[in-house]
C-alpha cells in the first residue's frame, strides 16, 4: 500500500473536478478517437448489453442513483449500457452509458445507437430483449445500415428448428468454455427461412390495426 501511485484522497480530490458526465465522455472520446485509431481498430460486430450497478441502498448521497423494486426487491443504483466491439478471441468496450434505474434500457440508450461513431454500414449489433423495438431497428437498418440480432427465445419457431436440425445432424462438440465443460454445442444451418417467417409474424402483430 505504500507504494501506491496515488492516495484515495488524491484520488477522490481528482474524481471530484468532473462530473460523471465528463467522466463517461472522456473515456467515449479517447476510446474512439484515440485508442481506436492507434491500434487500427474497427469492429464490424457490436454487443449491446445493460447492467445494473447496485449501491448501499440505506446511502441516499450517490449521485443521480435511483431507488426502484425489481422481483418485489428494493434497489438503489444506475444502469450501465456498454456497447462492445467484437475482435477476434477478444473485444473493447467502444461506448458506454449511465443512467437511471428507473428508465426503460431501450429509451435510455437509444440516443447511443441513434449517434454512436462505432457502427459502419454493414456491421451487426446483437442485444438482447429488453432493447426489442421495431422503430429503432428500422432506424439501425434504413438509417445506421447495420443489422440488428435478437437472441430468440425458447417458445420461438426458430429456436424450436434450429433445436431440431442440430439433433438430426449429430455433430455434437464440446463447449470451447470451460466454465461449460459439461454442455455440447452444435451449429445450425439453413433457418434463414424460419427467421424470416417469426419476423413476418411479430412485425404484423406489433402493427396497429
Amino acid at each position: 500500500m505504500n507504494e501506491r501511485l496515488f492516495s484515495e484522497s488524491i484520488m477522490r480530490k481528482l474524481l471530484a473536478k468532473y462530473s460523471s458526465e465528463e467522466r463517461v465522455s472522456f473515456y467515449n472520446y479517447y476510446v474512439q478517437k484515440h485508442l481506436a485509431k492507434k491500434l487500427d481498430l474497427q469492429p464490424c460486430i457490436h454487443i449491446l448489453n445493460c447492467t445494473k450497478v447496485l449501491v448501499n441502498l440505506d446511502n441516499d448521497n450517490y449521485e443521480g442513483a435511483s431507488v426502484v423494486k425489481i422481483d418485489g426487491e428494493t434497489m438503489r443504483g444506475y444502469k450501465l449500457g456498454v456497447l462492445r466491439g467484437i475482435l477476434d478471441d477478444s473485444g473493447i468496450a467502444e461506448e458506454i452509458m449511465f443512467g437511471t434505474l428507473k428508465t426503460h434500457d431501450m429509451e435510455q440508450f437509444q440516443k447511443m445507437l441513434r449517434n454512436t461513431s462505432c457502427f459502419h454500414e454493414n456491421d451487426i449489433l446483437i442485444n438482447d430483449r429488453r432493447f426489442l423495438s421495431r422503430k429503432m431497428a428500422n432506424c439501425l437498418k434504413t438509417i445506421r445500415k447495420v443489422d440488428a440480432y435478437l437472441p430468440a427465445r425458447e417458445n420461438m419457431a426458430i429456436y424450436q428448428d434450429a433445436v431440431k436440425l442440430a439433433a438430426a445432424n449429430r455433430k455434437w462438440q464440446k463447449n470451447p468454455n470451460r466454465r461449460r465443460k459439461n454442455q455440447e454445442i452444435q451449429l445450425a444451418t439453413d433457418l434463414a427461412h424460419y427467421g424470416k417467417v417469426v419476423n413476418h409474424k411479430r412485425m404484423c402483430q406489433s402493427m396497429p390495426a
